[in-house]
């Protein structure tokens, strides 16, 4: 289980990272500079919040009680990331 969990976590991460760097580095068409580094470090937070609501709904027959209270306030958190996300992203680009 140790190794299926940081090999996920690692995936995830080695995908976010680079984009970001891209991102920033290239910039995209009116979202340059500033509004782009919001926009990508908003779904940078978005993927791990979607990484970490999987991995407590993967991990809850272990403790379903305590992980499952958790496990919807993080589905919130990231639903409502991720419609900042797309958001920010119709408007400034």
């Amino acid at each position: 289980m140790k190794k299926i969990t940081q090999s996920f976590i690692i995936t995830i991460y080695s995908m976010i990272f680079p984009l970001s760097v891209y991102a920033a580095k290239a910039g995209q068409g009116r979202g340059e500079g500033f509004r782009s580094d919001i926009i990508v470090t908003l779904g940078a937070m978005t993927i791990t919040c979607l990484a970490v609501t999987f991995l407590m709904g993967y991990f809850m027959p272990k403790n379903r009680k305590l992980l499952f209270i958790w496990h919807k306030r993080m589905a919130i958190a990231t639903v409502a990331l991720a419609a900042c996300h797309a958001l920010m992203v119709m408007i400034l680009t």
